[in-house]
């Protein structure tokens, strides 16, 4: 361009212009293309330069409706490039690209990458569709209605706080959501994510870098959650609807924590799949959400969570087997309950003399999967002490209907950590077939014991016959354990 002059050119009539050469602009003097017409395209091969980053001395491209800019080689790009009104023009990337300046201001059409380039857009992007066969990066906002991957991986490397609206779906292919931060040894910068994402895997922070990441809108995928390798490296991942896939959750090397939080309202939801820690006795999971449900087991053996924590109110279900360091439920009052669906929860610091049982009050209710003999709470790995076992106020528990004879074991320990105060919080609910009873010896194991009534006990509160009663017994002790006819 010439300085002080402002160039427009115009292409249109279903013709392609290739530009193999750089353009260049000069003091205010802006270089404006419009493309109209279907089929219409400007195809660039080189990297166009700038003047200075005054705004006089830019390269603005305008594309309408069908028509098409498109771009070659592997270069950085300085074009602002737009639709001529909102939701129109292509944009397609066939080299590996940066975009230095916002493309989409004026949102466009359609943006589109090529098999094994990479777009990183360094400023916001606006488009009805980003669809991305190659990979793509993105450092600021994202607003579209559908982000297409395939086969590609599409990452969100942040300095500072940023939404990312739209659909993120997985065409066909191997795809992946990575999001970390921009720099390393810095506390995360939070992306939220506002759509449904459907990828292969969802990885929050690197093992060097931290990351952030809120997802409002149902996810399918296998989440990872990482710390770093720096105190200042603590990532974290809120899931507010629901996850079909197993939730990992690694802490880092130099206490860079990771922290996964099942949050979200009063509306249900369900995590579908394992919750998983990648390192032994390190990682957190904080359920604040209410009605909560987990299908499957929450840590291992010897790879045990830091600590799940249950808020109050919070009404969990967590159908697995729990191995935590702590397992801390906040729930304190009648009608707030934990549902728990498996036995043999292991309770306290694998290899260690560390953690502890921590319950406010509230109500604790059995799986019929849950049957006599069994242990809920193992205990003899928390902290050896009257810390070990908390228990906060009254504790009620429900026990399964099919648990008609012998005993639960609720907690057994090898310290005197219940108090004899604690011990007497404990109650157990009665069902229609069956009293129960629970005990604390010597302040360190509790069970619950179940002593069956008469059918003429049973009879007279349900107004049957004797024979009825005994048949209704029959029912309950044929059904197996967690089938429809146990749960009716």
């Amino acid at each position: 361009t010439t300085a002080s002059k402002d160039l427009v050119w115009s292409l249109s009539g279903g013709h392609t212009l290739t530009v193999t050469g750089i353009l260049d602009t000069q003091t205010s003097g802006d270089m404006t293309i419009n493309i109209s017409g279907t089929d219409t395209e400007l195809a660039v091969v080189a990297a166009w330069t700038e003047h200075s980053t005054n705004s006089g001395d830019q390269h603005h491209i305008n594309i309408g409706a069908g028509a098409i800019m498109s771009m070659t080689t592997d270069v950085t790009r300085l074009e602002a490039i737009n639709g001529s009104t909102a939701g129109v023009g292509k944009l397609t990337v066939g080299g590996t690209t940066t975009f230095s300046e916002a493309i989409g201001t004026t949102s466009l059409a359609e943006i589109s990458v090529a098999t094994t380039k990479t777009a990183t857009f360094s400023e916001l992007v606006k488009a009805t569709t980003v669809s991305a066969v190659g990979s793509v990066t993105f450092a600021k906002a994202v607003t579209a209605t559908n982000i297409n991957l395939t086969g590609s991986t599409m990452s969100v490397i942040n300095a500072g706080a940023i939404a990312v609206a739209g659909a993120i779906t997985e065409v066909s292919g191997t795809t992946s959501l990575v999001v970390k931060n921009a720099t390393a040894t810095d506390a995360p910068s939070l992306t939220t994510f506002a759509g449904a994402v459907t990828t292969d895997t969802v990885v929050v922070g690197a093992a060097n870098t931290s990351g952030a990441a809120k997802f409002s809108s149902a996810v399918t995928s296998a989440v990872s959650v990482l710390g770093g390798d720096h105190d200042d490296e603590d990532s974290t991942v809120e899931l507010v609807s629901g996850l079909t896939g197993n939730l990992t959750i690694t802490t880092g090397t130099n206490d860079g924590i990771a922290t996964a939080t099942l949050s979200g309202g009063s509306t249900a939801a369900t995590l579908t799949g394992n919750v998983l820690s990648g390192t032994n006795n390190k990682g957190a999971l904080v359920i604040s959400g209410t009605a909560r449900t987990i299908t499957g087991t929450v840590g291992a053996e010897d790879k045990r969570l830091l600590e799940l924590s249950i808020a109050d109110g919070a009404d969990t279900t967590i159908s697995g087997v729990i191995h935590a360091k702590t397992l801390d439920i906040d729930t304190n009052a009648t009608g707030e309950v934990t549902t728990l669906g498996a036995a043999g929860n292991v309770i306290g610091g694998d290899g260690e003399t560390a953690g502890a049982l921590q319950i406010a009050g509230g109500e604790l209710q059995l799986d019929t999967t849950i049957l006599t003999g069994t242990t809920i709470f193992d205990v003899k790995e928390t902290s050896g002490d009257t810390a070990g076992v908390l228990i906060g106020a009254a504790l009620n528990v429900i026990s399964p209907v099919n648990f008609t004879t012998g005993t639960i074991t609720l907690i057994d320990g090898v310290f005197a950590a219940t108090s004899n105060t604690e011990a007497g919080y404990f109650a157990v609910q009665d069902t229609l077939l069956t009293d129960y009873s629970v005990a604390t010896a010597s302040n360190i194991d509790t069970t619950i014991t179940a002593t069956q009534k008469s059918d003429s006990v049973v009879a007279s509160s349900l107004d049957l016959t004797t024979n009825e009663a005994a048949a209704l017994r029959e029912l309950v002790d044929s059904a197996a354990a967690a089938s429809a006819a146990s749960t009716d």
